[in-house]
């Protein structure tokens, strides 16, 4: 039994919450998954450099993996790895080398035009489990459906050869570019003495 003597509220409360399904939520789903997923990669996988939850995923959805690539199998070990172990909200992982930034969508996104072939470096897993919030999960969802949530995992080996002829792959790179301070330079005060650089 609960007796209770007295019930006090702020005449004008403030009630602090965060705006669900939004940036202020979306983002918490990497802080807790992203360290995790990272270590039991690295356990598993030695060359494994780093792991990161993308936003743009909605941040449970989309993962990409960095990996110091020594042999050509070791892209299809961290995506069995990443299909088996992660958790099911993950849809779609990206493989990488060591040379990209996979904090960087950008850096991502030139990996996978440059160095992916669809009809050899896809990997696609279908009848896995997915998240019941997603929307692609529930297009003929019922509340009795033992199938629910039910999707599929797609991975993309974006890496390049081990071993490769030539310079097909090297990333060019203007030589003392990161001596140079772009933000000075694009100063709208800047007036570069080009008779200087030229002599130079």
């Amino acid at each position: 039994m609960i007796e209770i003597d007295i019930v006090m509220h702020d005449r004008d409360p403030i009630y602090l919450t965060i705006i669900p399904a939004e940036m202020e939520h979306v983002p918490l789903g990497a802080v807790m998954r992203e360290p995790i997923i990272l270590a039991h990669q690295q356990r598993t996988f030695r060359e494994v450099v780093d792991a990161h939850i993308a936003l743009g995923g909605v941040c449970p959805h989309l993962l990409y993996v960095k990996l110091k690539k020594k042999r050509e199998s070791e892209p299809t070990n961290v995506i069995i790895g990443a299909a088996s172990f992660f958790h099911h909200n993950i849809k779609q992982v990206f493989v990488d080398d060591d040379d990209v930034h996979v904090h960087n969508p950008t850096e991502v996104e030139w990996a996978a035009a440059t160095r992916f072939r669809t009809d050899r470096d896809l990997v696609v897993v279908s009848g896995a489990q997915g998240s019941v919030l997603n929307p692609s999960t529930t297009l003929n969802y019922r509340p009795d459906d033992m199938y629910q949530g039910v999707s599929a995992k797609m991975a993309l080996d974006v890496t390049k050869p081990a071993v490769y002829d030539g310079r097909v792959f090297t990333r060019v790179n203007i030589p003392g570019e990161d001596e140079v301070d772009l933000e000075r330079e694009v100063d709208s005060n800047a007036r570069p003495d080009w008779a200087k650089i030229l002599a130079e």
